[in-house]
């Protein structure tokens, strides 16, 4: 027997939170918003992810989604395959185009971004089963889920002030003249500021940096925050996940926020300057306190049906 139910009794955090604690192996199928979520776990730990309904996208399609390849290039590769059969990563190393370690973080960055996208979604079915998952091992670094469930929340939390700020997808934001940052950036900081050019909206933006939609927008907003950029044009269209190839509805759907709360962004600025050491907000303290209840509830609730 397997694990199926709805948002309704328990959320994407709490199933995951559960599959990490008692470190199952197996598929989770979250169906919403008309798409599948696919997830595969291995003791826990996820492997495996793609969403939208028409399978995993392939390597060559996810490394030039993220600025490794372009689609010349990749197509030149394919047919050095075609004529030599074997992996398609072999092929791209031996042509010097990119490393074994690129194409392990590319893949890596794929699963975590699919994954943290379910943390939007409030409405949805789920089914879990115990069958073979089937992934890249060669290339893919089994990513731990305490860090999807922490990162998860921490989005959910922040999204509302950095969605207040940025707008839709089709706003401009430019440079303001003689502005001068506060502190040194960092090099993503660096990389969203210099690509800011009061021409390109926030989708293409998101695009053709390849770091995610949530991590570009939370630097945009930031900078904005500090006087760096300002809007150019005020948008309200929807904002496009271009990572895992999905437009992901719930992130669109957040509810609007007072422009006070668009304070977090700085707030979240000034903790991402402190040491690595700096203490853990109490909120992200609660979220796993209760994230670990629902887990509790979850079992007692199962204790009739275990998992197979």
């Amino acid at each position: 027997m397997g694990l199926k139910g709805s948002f309704r009794e328990f959320t994407p955090a709490d199933i995951i939170q559960m599959l990490h604690l008692q470190r199952k192996s197996g598929r989770l199928t979250v169906r919403a918003e008309g798409r599948d979520w696919v997830l595969g776990f291995e003791d826990g730990r996820l492997v495996q992810a793609n969403c939208g309904g028409f399978g995993a996208p392939r390597l060559g399609e996810i490394l030039v989604r993220q600025g490794y390849l372009d689609r010349e290039t990749l197509a030149k590769a394919l047919t050095t395959q075609a004529e030599r059969p074997r992996h398609l990563g072999a092929v791209l190393e031996e042509m010097g185009i990119v490393t074994h370690s690129d194409i392990a973080r590319a893949l890596s960055f794929q699963l975590q971004e699919i994954a943290l996208n379910l943390f939007f979604l409030d409405d949805g079915d789920y089914v879990f089963e115990r069958v073979p998952v089937n992934y890249d091992a060669e290339y893919t670094t089994p990513v731990n889920t305490e860090f999807i469930l922490m990162e998860g929340a921490r989005r959910v939390d922040e999204w509302p002030a950095i969605h207040e700020v940025v707008g839709g997808g089709d706003a401009v934001f430019e440079r303001v003249n003689d502005a001068r940052p506060a502190r040194p950036l960092v090099q993503a900081e660096r990389t969203v500021l210099d690509a800011v050019d009061g021409l390109r909206d926030v989708n293409a933006l998101v695009s053709a940096l390849s770091m995610g939609l949530f991590e570009t927008c939370r630097i945009l907003a930031q900078h904005a925050g500090q006087g760096l950029v300002r809007p150019a044009r005020a948008g309200n269209a929807p904002l496009v996940e271009p990572i895992s190839g999905t437009q992901p509805a719930g992130i669109n759907r957040v509810q609007r926020m007072p422009p006070a709360a668009c304070a977090a962004v700085d707030a979240h600025a000034a903790h991402a300057a402190h040491p690595a050491g700096h203490a853990v907000p109490r909120l992200w303290w609660l979220a796993g306190a209760l994230a670990l209840g629902a887990s509790v509830a979850m079992w007692a609730a199962l204790g009739r049906a275990p998992l197979p």
